[in-house]
């Protein structure tokens, strides 16, 4: 019976915590006001953008993401990159990262989260090896999976403004704030768009189980994309 790979439970894991930042302007819910810090810049100040944050809304998005990530149980930094898009009806995300480990070999991870079912679908492979055919599913009961269930920005605690911004040479409100997620501690630069209040950019730097900065990047809103779920057939044991 095939096993499923143990390598890199925890890149996936905080690929959908960093991945569930990317939504805290989308599908807000009534209710749980963010925890808001002192304005750094006057005008406009940080309640109305973070209110007009929470009421803009996507379809979907597409994304680039890159960043450093060591976790706390390896003895190096490994470089990651990857692509990926997001659709909030319903509440899913469809990732491909690709890890350069200290020891120069590469791993290349595919995942696909739903919210509905709080599940991961995942593909591991290492250098020189074939990409399996078939998906390993996770999910929160496994205690390999961060929530894939997209935050609002009432996640973010401490929430300031710095100040306008330009993003690929649009304009943007530069926000910053910080986030728990399992054992890890973010600090978050959130970048929107000033004309639309859309995410446009997000950097994070955690520390605690695991230890990095990323950057996600959004290319694309609302082009009509759509994630499917595996069908059984594709995944182990079923």
């Amino acid at each position: 019976m095939p096993q499923r790979p143990r390598y890199g439970t925890w890149l996936v894991g905080l690929a959908l915590a960093l991945l569930g930042v990317l939504l805290l302007a989308a599908c807000s819910p009534a209710g749980g006001e963010p925890s808001l810090g002192a304005a750094m810049s006057s005008s406009p100040d940080v309640s109305t953008i973070v209110s007009k944050a929470r009421a803009a809304h996507y379809i979907d998005l597409t994304y680039t993401l890159e960043g450093e990530i060591q976790a706390i149980s390896s003895s190096g930094q490994d470089t990651t990159t990857g692509e990926g898009q997001i659709t909030t009806k319903p509440k899913r995300v469809h990732f491909v990262q690709h890890t350069t480990l200290t020891s120069g070999k590469v791993v290349t991870q595919e995942g696909i989260g739903d919210d509905a079912t709080q599940t991961l679908f995942a593909k591991t492979a290492f250098s020189g090896q074939p990409t399996p055919t078939q998906w390993t599913k996770l999910s929160a009961s496994d205690g390999q999976l961060v929530s894939a269930s997209p935050p609002t920005i009432a996640a973010l605690s401490h929430v300031q403004l710095v100040g306008p911004d330009t993003v690929v040479g649009v304009a943007v409100w530069h926000l910053m704030g910080t986030m728990d997620v399992s054992g890890t501690h973010f600090a978050v630069d959130y970048y929107v768009y000033q004309n639309t209040y859309l995410p446009a950019k997000i950097h994070t730097i955690s520390s605690g189980q695991i230890v990095g900065e990323t950057t996600i990047l959004v290319m694309k809103f609302n082009t009509g994309l759509t994630i499917d779920l595996p069908s059984a057939g594709q995944v182990l044991g079923d």
